[in-house]
């Protein structure tokens, strides 16, 4: 049509000039398929600023050059942002006992405490775990895996006991340790895992004799006067003959394998009477 065509934002030329324009848009054919784009490259890049887009235009999100990222910054502090919109992060809905958060605040995985009589093969750090110490007396330990070192530490749970306390008295006269008693044996404990534990242990003994001393040691054997804990002994002397005497002692942080504690029994001279024997152990760290 041989407009003058510019492009420039702003205008050059005056009205007298553009008049061929106007004449020659007025004499074109107007019949459809007869129309003229112009300028023939369309809409001038950076032509478009905020203020001439319609503040209630409908622009659709695929329409917008955004580099593909919108930044916080970008968005209102009131803006309602539908759940929908959002991205998942791979973590199913529902609820955890523990999750993970990244750096954003975003949950990008999430587990239930485990619960059972055998401890996770492949921890991480920080999961948790309870385990069932005694499934009869309802026994069960809290545990935190820290690393491949310290490994499981114990959050909570009651002790894991043995007793020997139903009122039979049992007594002896061997002066070396052993188990086999007159009336009764015991106790014993079952260490279910290898780790460091608090051990606890006592009983009631009277003695026949004046000035003679009773034993309780700790044995990992039930054979006679074989496989004593280090440390794991109680030696009571009630002096007078006939007379009752409790006691109990503490070992703590004792580092014990997985297996049977047995409770063995010595008395220097005369004949002890024993009853109220029992044995404790709880947990600081297992594996």
């Amino acid at each position: 049509m041989g407009l003058v065509e510019w492009n420039e934002l702003t205008d050059p030329y005056d009205s007298s000039q553009l008049v061929f324009n106007w004449e020659a848009i007025d004499n074109h054919n107007h019949t459809t398929g007869k129309g003229v784009q112009i300028p023939t490259g369309g809409i001038i890049d950076g032509a478009i600023t905020n203020a001439k887009v319609n503040s209630s235009a409908a622009i659709v999100y695929s329409k917008l050059n955004l580099g593909g990222n919108v930044v916080n910054a970008d968005i209102s502090s009131s803006a309602a942002i539908a759940n929908s919109k959002l991205a998942t992060s791979g973590v199913t809905a529902g609820s955890y006992n523990n999750v993970t958060v990244n750096d954003r605040g975003i949950v990008t995985a999430g587990a239930n405490i485990g619960y059972g009589s055998t401890l996770p093969s492949s921890p991480a750090a920080g999961d948790e775990y309870y385990y069932v110490a005694d499934s009869t007396n309802g026994v069960i330990w809290h545990l935190r895996y820290k690393d491949g070192t310290n490994k499981w530490e114990f959050v909570g749970g009651a002790p894991l006991a043995g007793v020997q306390n139903t009122g039979t008295s049992s007594t002896f006269t061997s002066t070396t340790y052993i188990y086999d008693l007159t009336t009764a044996d015991g106790p014993s404990v079952t260490v279910p895992l290898t780790g460091t534990y608090r051990m606890e242990f006592g009983y009631d003994v009277s003695i026949s004799s004046n000035n003679q001393t009773a034993v309780m040691g700790l044995h990992t054997s039930s054979t006679a006067n074989t496989g004593l804990i280090t440390g794991a002994e109680l030696s009571v002397e009630p002096i007078n003959s006939g007379r009752t005497v409790t006691s109990a002692k503490f070992v703590h942080y004792y580092s014990l394998s997985a297996g049977t504690i047995y409770a063995q029994f010595k008395v220097t001279g005369g004949t002890a009477t024993v009853t109220n024997r029992w044995i404790a152990i709880t947990p600081s760290k297992l594996g």
